[in-house]
């Protein structure tokens, strides 16, 4: 029935990343590259055959799941159409995967969006939300409230905070506002990450200003504090 056996796209450079979620662990990861890689189905084992052809690309840090998906499914499609001229040739002279840089991208769920301030860094934070964007939320506590962050910017480091925390308990999950870059400031383990937009559940996303104005401002001081 299938001559020439069956083939497959998969969204990332294999062996790196075999399974259901590979975009999302890539960005999660930091990884600076990624790609697609065409390559041959064997039966009832995924991901594991041989390579056909690859392409890659670099991630800049800023790019999110949403972003980039659509950046592979060109590249993807780019590799179909290439194989196609002499494809029994191409397939004939796939390569097996090398069995050294094997990682797995299992499933994804909602568990991903929990994380605790004093066990994650900020950078890891940030590709974490990268990686998640647009399909699974990150939340928090601010006290007995859940907040969900809506929006991150990348991590800044002490010297940016430090003329904020005068007189302050510097811990993680404590918040500051920084006026200029307009971002609510939040500690991690290492350094700060910023939050751009963000709400209350249920209630509508506010920009950091606006949750600033309307919330952390009608609290005591020692209230704000992202936890646990």
């Amino acid at each position: 029935m299938f001559p020439f056996g069956m083939i497959n796209i998969h969204a990332s450079l294999l062996p790196r990343w075999r399974g259901a979620a590979p975009i999302m662990h890539a960005l999660m990861a930091g990884d600076e590259e990624v790609g697609v890689t065409l390559m041959k189905i064997h039966p009832h084992r995924f991901d594991v055959g041989e390579i056909v052809s690859q392409k890659k690309i670099s991630v800049p840090l800023h790019l999110t799941r949403k972003e980039l998906t659509p950046q592979l499914a060109v590249l993807g499609a780019e590799l179909i159409e290439d194989a196609l001229p002499g494809l029994a040739q191409k397939l004939a002279a796939a390569v097996p995967q090398p069995e050294n840089g094997v990682t797995l991208a299992p499933k994804i769920d909602s568990s991903y969006g929990k994380f605790d301030w004093n066990n994650i860094t900020a950078i890891e934070l940030y590709n974490r939300w990268r990686g998640l964007h647009g399909a699974i939320p990150l939340f928090t506590k601010w006290g007995s409230k859940t907040i969900k962050l809506e929006k991150l910017e990348p991590p800044v480091s002490d010297s940016v905070a430090t003329p904020l925390t005068k007189d302050l308990n510097v811990r993680p999950g404590i918040l500051l506002y920084h006026k200029k870059r307009r971002t609510i400031l939040c500690r991690c383990v290492d350094s700060w990450i910023q939050i751009s937009e963000l709400c209350l559940v249920g209630r509508p996303v506010r920009k950091a200003l606006d949750f600033r104005n309307g919330f952390l401002l009608k609290e005591h001081r020692d209230n704000w504090y992202f936890g646990p």
